[in-house]
């Protein structure tokens, strides 16, 4: 079960240098990392990160994987090489050493799609346009074939993703005023209830929302990228080619984030600037019904379930969720975002034509419904969110069984150019409203200057 995101990825070996690096270079080929042949037998090495026991539905789905590919390949010796840390940061250090070189790359990679646009811009992955054949690339909902390309070319398949919802107490909503069966159409309206349930039950958060530098990609995504979708602007304009400095939209989230912050309403600073915080959030402060509302990923109670992260029984119930909605109740009235993970072939993958094969097989359907039914992802494909798998091992879920049907229709950030620096810049912005250093005008003034400097002449516009 994966989390989000808080580190874009750096092509550099972070802490490992000199000796240590040289080192581990090495200890990663002893390991086998590449993969290799002997005598007509072949070893196919993937790798992921493992940061625990929630890393076990991830390692299960490729063991099946391995299991189908062994019955076209039987020469063919699957090896789950995964690199072992609960830090992603750690992850890409370590994976991007062993990319290195042919000897010691794994043939298969599990890719952030957040990354995969960016690392084929860079070199690092191998093309894959004969995925543009493969009946599953074909079901792939649009949005998850484009997040995947670089030129008109795939360079992974998407294999899982979150969508964004709005979790509320029902009970603490229902104290406030509000309805147990609430649906905002505005933001003025998640503004309105958070007044309401800040009014009756002043000892309650009433609205969390991601943001400041110390959760990094999650403020940027979640706490504003998300809202921005349902206004008139965007980050980045794809008819033009250009990053937008500014415009409504715009004004309008950096002034709904102002409000949150001068009327009291978000979780305090000591929470926010938690680099932990949505583990704080989801484990802590939820069950204890601490939060009356929350923008948070399909994920979150997936993880209340039995032998879960944070066991809680009562948590479906006790919750329930509402769509985003557009910040005017505009069509098509909600608004979403995603991300995701893929495999991919490192460029220096020793074989990259079985790895395509083992990539084709561990997307089947059937594998596919297994392993999106117990980690916390939501298909990408029709085929595999409609197999009796899948809506079986979600039925104990009805928050996340609410997620299934966005993932058709959701959207991808455009994680390239200078997308990682003013993901940051704009986590930046965030915090700073609600430390209470910047106006709404203010941020968005500081936000024009920091996308001219990131994009350069002629890239901007608004």
């Amino acid at each position: 079960m994966k989390t989000f995101r808080t580190a874009s990825r750096r092509r550099t070996t972070i802490g490992l240098t000199g000796i240590a690096l040289a080192a581990a270079l090495a200890a990663s080929a002893c390991s086998g990392s590449s993969g290799s042949s002997s005598g007509g037998k072949q070893t196919l090495v993937i790798t992921g990160q493992y940061s625990g026991p929630t890393s076990n539905t991830l390692v299960n789905w490729w063991k099946a994987a391995a299991v189908e590919f062994k019955k076209t390949h039987p020469d063919v010796t699957v090896k789950i090489n995964n690199i072992v840390t609960t830090s992603e940061s750690t992850y890409y250090s370590k994976l991007d050493l062993l990319e290195r070189s042919s000897s010691t790359s794994p043939n298969v990679v599990y890719e952030d799609s957040f990354l995969v646009q960016s690392d084929a811009a860079a070199g690092y992955l191998a093309p894959m346009p004969q995925l543009k054949n493969f009946s599953e690339w074909k079901n792939l909902y649009p949005t998850f074939q484009k997040v995947t390309e670089y030129n008109g070319t795939p360079y992974s398949m998407m294999t899982e993703t979150d969508v964004q919802q709005i979790y509320f107490d029902k009970a603490l909503l229902e104290k406030a005023g509000l309805p147990a069966n609430w649906k905002p159409k505005t933001l003025n309206d998640i503004l309105t209830a958070a007044e309401a349930i800040k009014a009756k039950d002043p000892g309650v958060i009433p609205l969390w929302v991601y943001t400041g530098t110390p959760l990094g990609e999650a403020s940027s995504f979640r706490g504003f990228q998300v809202l921005l979708l349902g206004t008139s602007s965007r980050l980045y304009d794809n008819a033009t080619g250009k990053w937008e400095t500014g415009g409504p939209g715009f004004n309008q989230v950096f002034n709904f984030l102002a409000d949150l912050h001068s009327k009291g309403l978000e979780e305090p600073t000591a929470d926010w600037s938690n680099p932990n915080a949505g583990t704080v959030l989801n484990s802590q402060l939820m069950p204890k019904q601490k939060v009356a509302m929350a923008i948070d990923g399909s994920w979150v109670s997936t993880q209340w379930l039995p032998g879960q992260a944070a066991p809680w029984s009562a948590g479906v119930s006790t919750y329930s969720v509402a769509d985003v909605p557009t910040a005017n109740g505009q069509a098509p009235g909600v608004t979403n975002l995603s991300g995701g993970w893929s495999l991919a072939i490192p460029a220096k993958s020793s074989n990259q034509s079985l790895a395509y094969q083992f990539i084709e097989t561990a997307n089947s359907p059937a594998l596919l419904a297994k392993y999106t039914a117990v980690s916390g992802q939501l298909p990408v494909e029709a085929n595999v969110a409609n197999n009796s798998i899948f809506t079986n091992g979600i039925k104990a879920d009805p928050l996340f069984q609410e997620a299934v049907k966005y993932a058709a229709t959701t959207n991808y950030r455009p994680s390239f150019g200078p997308y990682n620096e003013l993901s940051t810049d704009i986590a930046a912005v965030t915090g700073q409203i609600s430390l209470g250093q910047l106006t709404a005008a203010q941020a968005e003034k500081t936000w024009a200057g920091d996308v001219k400097q990131a994009a350069g002449a002629g890239k901007t516009e608004g």
